[in-house]
């Protein structure tokens, strides 16, 4: 599922966009989800949220007491990187928008197929891109962003997990494996165990009742995950020959 955010004041203009949307992510057999916002107080109270969950921003400009501007700041702020499109009848605050590094500034008056459809296939790259490289997860109030490349592995305890770096480092968050696993890239960890998640490049060798990853890191392998983790591992390896 691709989630894009509008937010704009004019209920005819995000009807006529979410239309456009819809149309191109049907062409090209794209999945997406819209939420719509009229007001930014609307869309402050669900930023984090958002954050977490949204992969297209298009933000009025000129939308009431806050400025798209200063909504995009709030959402860089909260530790998105997902790209942002701001909308305005004109481009005299272009230049204000630059901090945030926006994808796009569209002018309302010109918006075309054409170009919402450009927007929309780059969008999409990258942050397919993105989600390949990261991870997001929440602590408490707090958006956080790992690196796939530093995970070693997740164990899951009473709901809570803990994800391990090959630093060393520990974090702690709430959720379950199973919405983890549907965060990640098919093929980027093996299930070995009803708690453990792990990396498979970090892999070395697979014993009996357990796998050992580098820095002779041990995780137990549950007997029902030993068959699919064998295929899998077996998979990767001769992939990357």
């Amino acid at each position: 599922m691709f989630n894009i955010c509008i937010c704009d004041d004019s209920k005819f203009f995000f009807q006529e966009l979410s239309d456009k949307l819809h149309r191109i992510a049907q062409k090209y057999d794209i999945n997406i989800c819209i939420q719509t916002y009229m007001t930014s107080q609307q869309l402050m109270f669900d930023i984090e949220e958002l954050c977490m969950n949204v992969d297209l921003f298009f933000l009025d400009v000129l939308i009431d007491k806050m400025t798209g501007v200063e909504i995009a700041d709030c959402l860089r702020k909260q530790g998105t990187e997902v790209p942002i499109v701001f909308l305005t009848s004109s481009k005299e605050h272009v230049f204000d928008a630059l901090e945030v590094m926006p994808l796009h500034y569209l002018i309302k008056e010109e918006v075309q197929n054409q170009k919402i459809e450009e927007i929309l296939l780059k969008a999409r790259d990258i942050v397919k891109h993105f989600k390949v490289k990261k991870f997001h997860y929440k602590v408490g109030r707090e958006l956080r962003v790992i690196s796939i490349e530093d995970i070693v592995y997740f164990e899951v305890m009473n709901r809570v997990i803990s994800i391990q770096s090959l630093k060393g480092e520990e974090d702690r968050f709430y959720s379950t494996l199973d919405t983890i696993e549907k965060q990640l890239s098919k093929g980027q960890f093996i299930r070995v165990h009803r708690s453990f998640l792990v990396n498979v490049s970090y892999i070395e060798k697979i014993e009996s009742k357990e796998i050992v990853c580098r820095n002779n890191i041990r995780i137990p392998v549950g007997a029902s995950y030993t068959k699919s983790l064998k295929e899998e591992y077996t998979t990767y390896l001769l992939e990357h020959q």
